[in-house]
């Protein structure tokens, strides 16, 4: 379930995403990162992050900010969560007081601790009011959903669940996150196109052997093998929501030898392209 409550013209300054995710999604997310602010809740199975090569382990009634621009990856086993994503800037409005906390987390001058666990039961209740508010329709639902943004950020203020992001090896830990991001970025937007690892390393402004480091211990994968991950994702897709055939899809997704693709698919889901679109027709017809 995903439900865009809040569209104004500025989209980009002021929309929040609510999700609610069950144990029928994938297992995986790919590492990937964003401008805005995220928030989750585990309710059933566990998940395990990495957040800019911090692993954390969530497990029921644990909540997790994700802060602006981290790189994130999830795993999930039988996990069933709910989260919203939304930009700091909703918060930006005319509260003088406020406006300090939000502010510092737009700059990128503080960041609000990743894993908050479910021993913190304030903190638990009011996410909860979040994602109630956020999945409502009614007149008053952006108010209380607002309501509930303040009163967690306070909370997170008043409990000290933040850190300042001061000091020389934040400074170097940040410009070596933007470098992968831009590398994330391109891999995003060109994976049907061929992608050499000396266009990769460009993008990221160091070599070759610099940027595999990086990339290695920021998203725990290679740049090819994140690269291969992506578009097999995108591929699975392809194949559950389009009729394209798989040698279409095969060099739709950047793969240009069927063969290759096919074994690849193999690799991360254990089974063929074609067994795996007959899985998902099935499930659709049980569902």
């Amino acid at each position: 379930m995903i439900q865009l409550w809040f569209e104004p013209q500025d989209k980009e300054s002021l929309a929040l995403k609510y999700y609610y995710v069950n144990d029928n999604h994938p297992l995986t997310t790919a590492a990937h990162s964003h401008d805005e602010f995220e928030i989750i809740m585990v309710h059933e199975g566990s998940m395990k992050l990495s957040l800019n090569n911090e692993i954390y382990n969530a497990q029921k009634g644990d909540i997790i900010f994700i802060n602006p621009e981290t790189v994130h990856s999830t795993l999930t086993e039988k996990c069933t969560h709910e989260c919203v994503v939304f930009s700091p800037k909703i918060l930006a409005l005319d509260a003088t007081n406020c406006n300090f906390f939000i502010n510092s987390i737009i700059n990128h001058e503080c960041s609000v601790n990743s894993h908050i666990s479910s021993d913190n039961t304030a903190m638990q209740t009011t996410v909860k009011e979040l994602f109630d508010a956020a999945k409502n329709t009614t007149a008053g639902c952006k108010f209380l959903v607002i309501g509930a943004l303040y009163k967690i950020f306070g909370m997170i203020v008043d409990q000290n669940l933040y850190t300042s992001e001061s000091g020389v090896l934040v400074t170097t830990l940040d410009k070596n996150v933007h470098k992968i991001e831009k590398v994330l970025s391109y891999i995003h937007k060109n994976y049907s196109k061929k992608i050499t690892l000396d266009d990769l390393a460009e993008i990221a402004g160091t070599s070759k052997k610099n940027l595999c480091h990086l990339f290695k211990k920021i998203t725990e994968k290679t740049p090819v093998e994140y690269l291969n991950e992506f578009r097999i994702t995108k591929a699975k897709s392809k194949l559950h929501n389009t009729d394209m055939c798989i040698t279409d899809i095969a060099f739709a997704c950047g793969f240009n030898d069927l063969s290759y693709f096919i074994k690849t698919f193999r690799s991360y889901n254990n089974i063929s392209p074609t067994k795996f679109r007959k899985s998902q027709t099935e499930i659709n017809k049980n569902f």
